[in-house]
């Protein structure tokens, strides 16, 4: 018997959910399953588990990822097969077919993982004594720009031993460490494992100084807020409680921004926000987690104030969760206002409450989004100019059962 099914399980920081439908009847008949994903390092892990009966040839499991080409992954009469590489926010298919000829389809389990919906805590952040790191000064000289060029000068920011304490102390002597930041002598400032409090304080990286972590599970900073001026790389930390002012040419990567605004005040209007100068972006794997949201949140807001055919925004892997919205429909996951906005491989959930996807067109390029959740009690609107313009593919309504949103997006 030919069946339909989607599995979802509860775990933690993300979900399967499973159903299944009976169909036409066949003479060859079988079963698959997922089981639940665990994660580690923000890569997941499940066990597909398939069997048949009446089978005269030899059952084939294929996966797809977000409605993609079909890929052999396993086969057999019966067996298992481990699947360590899904990612938060893609859609997994593993379908279970008679043969390799895919002559029936006997039976499907669909696997999704949204974003990440907990706080690395402090307790999870290691330090690292600088007495035992060794090679560190020769490997950073070494480290070639976003850009293109070395380095001019970096500053190490150590919970102890290194040259400065806090990002903060490191700006102050920013002329001391590098001189004066240009193209053509860009600055690095990179923190080492451990965990560090701006206090409320606004950090603000001028043009062409950039900040690195040692990994989202090795570097936290917590309490305040930091505005990138322009042409900076901001990369491999865990922001908590932190609002980031994003800049024009720039890159933000490898980053998780977690907040609980019952603890800590919010600053600003999104975990992610710039207003009027935003083009020639990337964001790329990036989380953002906000539990007791306030009113009018955004996971992230970006808006161009310059009327032209492509802002070269471009937004790859990035994860938003807004928790606890009472309803609101001010608060939006992703809110992008300019021509040529491009979201692939994303996912947006708000719970109780708020809007997903909000996009808004000048005049020139259609927004695109690609290869996206969305999970919400509304999915999408556009106001104003041409939003009406935007275009989907292969962007998921979860709450319906991940039917697919038509190219206008509604």
């Amino acid at each position: 018997m030919k069946k339909t099914k989607i599995a979802m399980c509860l775990i933690g920081i993300g979900l399967i959910l499973s159903f299944s439908l009976a169909s036409i009847a066949s003479a060859v008949t079988g079963s698959i399953s997922a089981s639940k994903v665990e994660l580690t390092d923000y890569i997941g892990t499940t066990l597909i588990t398939w069997s048949t009966q009446d089978a005269t040839t030899i059952p084939v499991v294929y996966v797809r990822v977000n409605l993609g080409p079909e890929k052999g992954m396993a086969s057999g009469i019966s067996g298992q097969a481990s699947a360590s590489w899904i990612k938060l926010g893609a859609v997994y298919d593993f379908l279970l077919y008679s043969n390799a000829d895919k002559t029936e389809l006997l039976d499907t389990v669909k696997v999704y993982v949204p974003a990440l919906n907990e706080s690395i805590g402090s307790n999870q952040i290691k330090e690292v004594s600088m007495s035992k790191v060794t090679g560190l000064s020769a490997a950073l000289a070494d480290i070639s720009a976003n850009r293109g060029d070395v380095y001019g000068g970096y500053a190490v920011v150590a919970t102890s031993g290194g040259q400065y304490a806090s990002p903060i102390a490191a700006i102050t002597d920013l002329a001391d460490w590098c001189g004066t930041p240009s193209v053509s002598n860009q600055c690095l400032i990179k923190i080492m494992p451990g965990s560090y409090d701006l206090g409320g304080a606004m950090l603000t990286l001028p043009s062409f100084v950039s900040m690195s972590g040692s990994g989202q599970t090795s570097t936290k900073l917590s309490k305040g807020n930091i505005a990138l001026s322009g042409t900076n790389d901001l990369t491999n930390i865990t922001l908590e409680n932190i609002t980031v002012n994003p800049p024009a040419n720039g890159l933000i990567s490898n980053v998780n921004i977690y907040a609980d605004h019952s603890v800590y005040p919010a600053y600003g209007y999104g975990s992610i926000y710039a207003e009027n100068n935003v083009e020639n972006l990337t964001i790329d794997n990036v989380t953002v987690n906000v539990k007791n949201c306030r009113d009018d949140w955004y996971g992230i807001y970006l808006s161009t104030s310059n009327i032209k055919s492509d802002a070269g925004v471009k937004i790859n892997n990035f994860h938003v969760v807004l928790d606890n919205l009472a309803n609101n429909t001010y608060n939006i996951g992703i809110y992008l206002w300019g021509d040529g906005f491009v979201v692939n491989n994303s996912s947006v959930e708000t719970i109780d409450g708020g809007l997903a996807l909000r996009l808004i067109e000048n005049s020139q390029k259609p927004d695109l989004v690609m290869n996206t959740t969305l999970n919400s009690p509304t999915l999408f609107d556009s106001v104003m100019g041409n939003g009406d313009n935007a275009r989907c593919a292969n962007v998921y309504d979860v709450q319906s059962g991940y039917t697919i949103l038509p190219p206008n997006c509604k």
